[in-house]
């Protein structure tokens, strides 16, 4: 949904703080406070410009970090390390 530029409302919880960054690309709510879901909701059903910079807010925010050639690249390199540290420590064994 950030992607599309809608703006998000979800549970302080999980990975949901890295990926939204509260009143900016998103809503974060204590996690099972159901009444400051509620406010959150009413609080963007309300206000049309609030709606749509944290929309706005949540596509960069979508492009800039989470892109999938990012992760990628970012799973590729630990996978690289590892196996570097592997190769190292066969090495050291074998002296």
């Amino acid at each position: 949904m950030m992607a599309s530029g809608i703006p998000v409302i979800a549970f302080s919880t999980g990975g949901n703080p890295e990926l939204i960054k509260h009143n900016e690309s998103g809503i974060l709510v204590e996690t099972g406070n159901i009444r400051m879901l509620a406010e959150a909701i009413i609080s963007l059903l309300t206000d049309s410009i609030k709606r749509r910079t944290i929309g706005v807010r949540a596509r960069i925010r979508v492009e800039k970090h989470f892109r999938i050639m990012n992760n990628t690249q970012a799973t590729t390199d630990i996978y690289s390390m590892l196996g570097r540290k592997r190769h190292m420590r066969q090495y050291w064994r074998a002296c």
